[in-house]
This record gives C-alpha cells, sequence and structure tokens, in this order.
C-alpha cells in the first residue's frame, strides 16, 4: 500500500513539472514597427539547457527567414533560439497564432501583428552586402509541385468541368518555405485559366488558401488549393490551359554548431498544359437555352389534400452537375389553378474534384377548381442528360386533392384568376367629379361631429 501511494506521489510530482516547464516556455518578439530593411526577432526561451530537438519557427506571409541563432546561457539552465525574419514589403502584416515543437512536445502561441514602413535600404542591397561572405550555402532541396488539373477531358457544350490550381508540397519535405505575393499571383493564374468563351461559376474566392493532405503517385503531399473554378463553354470546339506558373520563397543554409544562416531563393513551378475537347449537343429546338449535365428532382410539400383557394408552397430542389443559370422551371399555366413565383436558392458543394449544384425553385400553388391536378402537369425542366446523351424531362411526382366549392360568388363568376383580370381590366383614365363630390360631403360630416362634440364639452 505504501509503494503504490509513494508511486502515485511520484508521478503527481512528474506531471506537475512537466506542466510547469510548459507554463515556463516563452516567446518573445522584438520591436513590432520597423522599417523595411529592418529585422524582425522572436525569441523561444526554454527552462532547460537539454534541447535535443526543436521545430522550424513560423514562416510570415512577405517575410523571408534570416538567421536561426542557438544558445545555452552558463549561469542559468536555459536554451535560447532566435528567429530573425526580414520583410519584403511595407505594410501591416499578421502573424497568426503558432506551434513549436521541443524535444517531440509541441506548444501553441498567440500570434501578433507588424507594422512595416517604408525604409531606404532595399532588399537587393541588403543581398549585396552579404554578397562578400566566402562561406558556402547548401541549396534548397524544396520537393513540391504545381499543379493545374481538369475533372474532365471531353465535354458538351454547355457541360461543366472544373479547374483547380494547386500547390503539393511533400510531406516528409525537409526544405522551409513561403508563399509571396500570394494574392497578385492568384490573380495571373486566374486570368490564364479563365478561358474567354465559357461560363464561369467561380468555387473558391481569389485568395482563399485552403490546405489538405493528398496522396499523388504513392506518396503523400500537403496540398494549398490556390483556386478553383467550374466553366461551362459556350461552343464546340477545343478549349486550351496554357501552362502557368507559381513562385515560393525557400532558402539556402548555411549551418554551423549554433547558427543557421539562410539566403533567399525563389524557385518557380510550372503546371502543364491542358486540352479539353468540347463536343456539339444533338439537334433540337431548346439545344442553345437547356441545362446540360445529370440531374435529379425532388419535391417538397407539406399536404396533398387542399380545399379550393388553399395556398400550399410549393419547393422543387434541382441537384447535380449543371449550370444553374440554364436550368430554369417552366410553370404551366391553367384556369384551375394559379402559381406564383418566389425566390430561388442556390447552393454550391464540392464532392472532392466534382461540384453538385442545388437550386431550390419555390412557388406558391393555389387551387381554384375542386379535383385532382398532377404537379407533373404544373412543372417541368428540360435538359441534356450527358449520361445517356438524349435530352430528357424532369417533373415532380405528386399529386393533389382538391376539394370543396369556390368560397366567393364573385370568384366563382369570373373563370380568370385575379392577376389575369388586371391585365384585362381598362387602363382609362375617367373624371373625377363623383370622387370630388363625395369628398365634399365627408368633409361636411367630419366638421359637423367635430362642431358637435365641442358644444358637449363647453355644456358640461
Amino acid at each position: 500500500m505504501v509503494e503504490k501511494l509513494l508511486l502515485c506521489v511520484c508521478c503527481s510530482l512528474v506531471f506537475l513539472t512537466c506542466n510547469l516547464s510548459a507554463q515556463d516556455l516563452k516567446i518573445k518578439f522584438s520591436d513590432r514597427s520597423i522599417q523595411e530593411g529592418e529585422i524582425f526577432t522572436i525569441t523561444l526561451t526554454v527552462p532547460t539547457k537539454k534541447v535535443k530537438e526543436i521545430s522550424p519557427f513560423p514562416e510570415i506571409e512577405d517575410f523571408s527567414k534570416k538567421r536561426t541563432i542557438f544558445h545555452r546561457e552558463r549561469k542559468e539552465d536555459i536554451f535560447i533560439a532566435e528567429q530573425e525574419y526580414l520583410p519584403s514589403k511595407p505594410g501591416v502584416f499578421t502573424l497568426p497564432s503558432f506551434t513549436i515543437s521541443v524535444n517531440g512536445q509541441t506548444y501553441r502561441f498567440n500570434g501578433t501583428k507588424i507594422t512595416v514602413a517604408p525604409g531606404k535600404k532595399s532588399l537587393e542591397q541588403i543581398s549585396e552586402d552579404k554578397a562578400g561572405k566566402k562561406e558556402e550555402f547548401s541549396p534548397s532541396e524544396l520537393d513540391a509541385m504545381f499543379l493545374v488539373e481538369s475533372n474532365q477531358k471531353s465535354v458538351f457544350v454547355n457541360e461543366g468541368f472544373v479547374l483547380s490550381a494547386s500547390f503539393l508540397v511533400a510531406k516528409d519535405n525537409p526544405s522551409e518555405y513561403n508563399f509571396v505575393d500570394l494574392n497578385k499571383q492568384v490573380t495571373y493564374i486566374i486570368q490564364d485559366l479563365k478561358p474567354a468563351d465559357c461560363w464561369i461559376e467561380e468555387i473558391t474566392s481569389p485568395g482563399e488558401l485552403k490546405k489538405d493532405t493528398v496522396k499523388f503517385h504513392n506518396k503523400v503531399y500537403n496540398r494549398y488549393r490556390l483556386y478553383k473554378v467550374c466553366l461551362f463553354p459556350l461552343g464546340a470546339g477545343t478549349i486550351n490551359i496554357p501552362s502557368t506558373g507559381f513562385k515560393i520563397l525557400t532558402y539556402a543554409t548555411l549551418r554551423t554548431k549554433n547558427e543557421i544562416e539562410r539566403k533567399d531563393e525563389f524557385k518557380m513551378f510550372k503546371s502543364g498544359g491542358i486540352a479539353i475537347q468540347v463536343l456539339p449537343l444533338p439537334e433540337h429546338p431548346l439545344m442553345d437555352s437547356v441545362a446540360v449535365g445529370t440531374a435529379e428532382l425532388q419535391t417538397n410539400i407539406w399536404k396533398k389534400v387542399l380545399e379550393v383557394n388553399e395556398p400550399l408552397k410549393v419547393s422543387l430542389k434541382l441537384t447535380g452537375m449543371f449550370n444553374p443559370a440554364l436550368a430554369e422551371m417552366n410553370v404551366k399555366e391553367s384556369r384551375d389553378f394559379e402559381i406564383y413565383p418566389e425566390k430561388e436558392d442556390l447552393k454550391k458543394d464540392e464532392r472532392g474534384s466534382d461540384i453538385q449544384f442545388t437550386k431550390v425553385f419555390n412557388y406558391e400553388f393555389l387551387p381554384k377548381n375542386s379535383g385532382n391536378i398532377k404537379l407533373a402537369d404544373c412543372f417541368s425542366l428540360i435538359y441534356f442528360n450527358t449520361s445517356s446523351k438524349t435530352y430528357d424531362t424532369l417533373t415532380p411526382k405528386f399529386m393533389i386533392y382538391v376539394k370543396g366549392e369556390r368560397k366567393s360568388e364573385y370568384i366563382s363568376s369570373h373563370e380568370d384568376g385575379f392577376y389575369q383580370l388586371i391585365d384585362k381590366s381598362s387602363n382609362r383614365l375617367r373624371q373625377g367629379e363623383r370622387d370630388d363630390l363625395t369628398k365634399v360631403l365627408t368633409n361636411i360630416i367630419i366638421l359637423f361631429m367635430l362642431v358637435t362634440t365641442i358644444i358637449l364639452i363647453i355644456k358640461r
């Protein structure tokens, strides 16, 4: 029993010691308002000299890493690591929260903002100052690639295909790297990826960087998704997507016992060109105005049995891969019902390399006569099905049962609906003499009532 108690006490002491060490790990930033050409420094203090392994310091966009300095204080049992950064341009920059691993244990720290004012000394001058050094730097061994991919090699006119631009870095890559002028580079990439003869549906916003992990040629990569777009060609022929480039900042390194010095190296990665064959659609009277692709139609209604003149909300959800601008519901007019369109909803979902569109058509359905009404006789959508390579029509499957008689003699005496009556009503101007006479009589009555009220108040 005593041995178990001592073991628990020892374990608790070790746990408390580890927590204390984690709390004593400190990060310090140098002056966060600097000039272009000046160094910004992050200093890490570890409360032990026995540091066997430490992970790289974080990257800061539009900053390049310079020296990393390690030293141990003899008088105190601490280890200090310093990372120097050099800004590439003036501005206000954000260092988000970051992690650093020490001896296999990861610690999280809060970020900060750095303000860089325009300076007199340029980056080129700084490079010239260091050019006199005789030490040889080891070149970067960045294991990476820049890819522009299409999910289709051949499509029909108005059929969508997805283009994506990604930067891939091997997960076991040993070299450090940083993005430079990301928004400007993505803007140039977008210009190269957007053909002139296509309808465009943006999937990601320019500058929106998404990171995930993929397996490519039996190797695991960190993938940075730079841009993704869905294109719908407007004419037959060949769409040529040219080769485009993406520039990365990496570093040649010079290592000594207590210091790592870095020299900027810019590497340009090129994508391959892509050719997409666009096939003409089979002849059809609506071939230029119907959606092309794959689609399913779902119907949502809250009841099937109605009274005459009882409104019903009808929601028709179209899901698939199609141009939402061309996907339009055909609505039939009838004396037995009235249909009023409401707001449409559009949603885009990424499904791996593909895209799924969901377009919802909302209507208010108002029956005017009793009887059975097939919704298929009210709504229809024609499209070209790329799976069967035929034109197809989607219709809702429900039947509406309407009971009762018209609730108003006025309504029963007019076969046309309210909006049809508006169209048939005369818009000719008529004289307003009768209206003026009515106004005069009304004003006299109001004046009489007001005088009577005042007299009664005075008598009281």
